[in-house]
């Protein structure tokens, strides 16, 4: 994996314009279980706040 993302990096800096239309077309495959999963952690992150602000106010009284 190393060598295809330096190879990704170089055709960056060389043709900019091509290799976007070509990441965007493989992205978007990709794309649906990344913000999938970005929902599961916010969710996560969401749920332990919660319970953190239960169990304070708890505490406190």
């Amino acid at each position: 994996n190393s060598n295809d993302d330096n190879k990704d990096d170089n055709k960056e800096d060389n043709k900019p314009n091509n290799n976007k239309e070509e990441t965007t077309r493989e992205d978007e495959e990709e794309t649906s279980e990344h913000y999938y999963f970005n929902y599961i952690v916010a969710a996560i992150i969401g749920f332990i706040s919660m319970i953190l602000l239960f169990t304070g106010r708890k505490e406190s009284k």
